[in-house]
C-alpha cells in the first residue's frame, strides 16, 4: 500500500509528464513536493482569500484545514473567492493562541472554520454531525450532536516565538501591595526588598515586576495597610451586636508606659493603645480611656469588661459599673492563675526545689564541656528524639517552670 497523499494534492492537477499544476493561477512545478505545494497554496494569489488567512495564520492546523475543505466544500479548487466566503466564514481577530473548531451544517450547505481566544486551552479539532446549528457556543457544545473526532494538543511553544514580559504601574502597585502585607504581618525585615538574592528570585519570577523601597514600604505601604486594616476592624465590630473590651497596661522596650486595649466578638480584634506618657495610670485615667474606646464602637454593644487584677483597674472598674449599670466587670483569669501559682512558688519547699533546679540550669548552660556532655548523653539515650533545651524560668511565666521540671526529670 502506498504513502497516503496529504490534502495538498487535492489542489493540484498531476499531468502525464508527472509534473503538477496548481488548480487556481495554473502554476507548474517538473516535479510534486508536498513542502512546496503547501507553500504555493499559501501564497497563492487566486486562492480564496479566507482559506489563504487561516493557513498563514494558523500553519499548525493547516493540514486539518485543507482536509475539512476538500471534505466540505464540493469544487473546492474551482470556488471563487466571492463563493467560497459564502462556505467559510473565518473569525480569526486574535493574535494569540487558539482553540480552533472545524464545524460543518448540511441544512445551509455551509462549512464553518471559526478560531476562538482560548489562552490556556490547547487546539481542539472538533466536527458537528450534519444538520446542526453553525453557531459556536456553549449550548452547541454541550449538546448530544457534537462527535469529537480527533484531539490534536499544540504545544504553545509553536505560537510563541518571542517573549517580552510587561507590566502596567496599576498591576505592578497590586503585587506591591500583596508583598508589602506578608512582610509586615511576618515580621520580616523591609531590607528584604533590597538584598541582591531577593532581587535576583523575583526578576527570575517576574522580570517586569520593579520592587518597592524600604522608604515606600515604611511609609506609602505601610499607611495604606494600616488604613485597609482598620477599615476592616471597623467593619466587623459595626456588624457586631455584642461586643467585651479587654485592656492591659505594660511597658514596651524603651520603657514607655501604654495600655492596650482588645475587642471581642468573640474573636479578639487589637483596635487601639494608648501611649499615658506623663499620666499617672489612676482610675479616674483608666476609665476615661476605657469609655472612650467603647463609645467610639458603640457603648450599647457592649456587656462585659476584663482587666487584670491591680488595684487601680479595679477602681476604674467600679467608675464603669456605677455609670453603665448594664456592663458587667469581670477580673482576667489568666493573671488570677499567674498570681496563684506565684503564691504557691513562694512556699519553702517549693522555693528550695526551684533553687536547685535553677542551679542546675546554671551550672549546665555556663559551662561549654558540660553543655556538651549533657547533649551526648542525651544522645546516647534517645536518637529518635530531638535533644532537650534547658532553660532559665522568668517571674512574669509561670509556664516556663511547669516546662522547666519535666525536662530536668527526662
Amino acid at each position: 500500500m502506498g504513502k497516503k497523499k496529504g490534502p495538498a494534492w487535492n489542489f493540484f492537477n498531476v499531468k502525464k509528464d508527472k509534473s503538477i499544476q496548481c488548480k487556481y493561477c495554473n502554476t507548474e512545478y517538473k516535479h510534486a513536493n508536498v513542502n512546496k505545494m503547501d507553500k504555493h497554496i499559501k501564497k497563492c494569489f487566486k486562492c480564496p482569500a479566507g482559506l489563504k488567512k487561516v493557513l498563514n495564520k494558523y500553519a499548525k492546523v493547516a493540514m486539518q484545514v485543507m482536509q475539512f475543505c476538500c471534505k466540505e466544500i464540493p469544487n473546492m479548487a474551482t470556488t471563487s473567492n466571492l463563493e467560497f466566503e459564502e462556505h467559510l466564514r473565518i473569525d480569526v481577530d486574535t493574535d494569540e493562541p487558539c482553540q480552533t473548531s472545524l464545524m460543518s451544517s448540511t441544512s445551509q450547505n455551509n462549512a464553518t472554520i471559526s478560531v476562538t481566544k482560548s489562552s490556556y486551552s490547547p487546539s481542539l479539532l472538533e466536527t458537528v454531525r450534519p444538520g446542526t446549528s453553525t453557531n459556536f457556543s456553549s449550548e452547541m457544545s454541550s449538546s448530544s450532536n457534537i462527535t469529537r473526532l480527533s484531539k490534536s494538543r499544540i504545544d504553545s511553544s509553536t505560537f510563541l516565538t518571542a517573549f517580552v514580559d510587561r507590566m502596567d504601574e496599576t498591576s505592578n502597585e497590586v503585587l506591591n501591595q500583596h508583598l508589602a502585607k506578608a512582610i509586615f504581618v511576618s515580621g520580616s525585615p523591609f531590607s528584604l526588598v533590597e538584598h541582591p538574592l531577593w532581587i535576583e528570585f523575583f526578576k527570575k519570577i517576574r522580570p517586569s515586576y520593579c520592587l518597592p523601597s524600604r522608604f515606600r514600604l515604611a511609609s506609602t505601604h505601610l499607611d495604606a495597610q494600616y488604613s485597609e486594616m482598620q477599615c476592616e476592624v471597623k467593619r466587623q465590630l459595626s456588624e457586631s451586636k455584642h461586643l467585651h473590651l479587654q485592656c492591659d497596661g505594660w511597658s514596651n522596650i524603651r520603657n514607655e508606659s501604654i495600655i492596650n486595649f482588645v475587642i471581642s466578638k468573640p474573636e479578639p480584634l487589637f483596635v487601639d493603645f494608648v501611649m499615658s506618657k506623663e499620666n499617672r495610670h489612676e482610675a479616674s485615667y483608666l476609665a476615661q480611656q476605657i469609655e472612650k474606646v467603647m463609645k467610639d464602637h458603640g457603648l450599647e454593644k457592649f456587656f462585659v469588661i476584663i482587666g487584670d487584677n491591680a488595684a487601680n483597674m479595679r477602681a476604674a472598674f467600679r467608675f464603669i459599673k456605677e455609670k453603665y449599670q448594664s456592663i458587667v466587670p469581670l477580673g482576667c483569669l489568666s493573671h488570677l492563675l499567674h498570681l496563684l501559682c506565684n503564691d504557691i512558688l513562694h512556699c519553702k519547699s517549693i522555693q528550695t526545689f526551684l533553687s536547685h533546679a535553677t542551679e542546675i540550669v546554671k551550672t549546665i548552660k555556663r559551662s561549654h564541656l558540660v553543655q556538651a556532655i549533657f547533649m551526648r548523653i542525651q544522645n546516647q539515650e534517645d536518637k529518635k528524639s530531638a535533644a532537650i533545651s534547658l532553660k532559665l524560668p522568668v517571674k512574669t511565666r509561670w509556664g516556663k517552670l511547669f516546662a522547666l521540671f519535666p525536662k530536668l526529670k527526662s
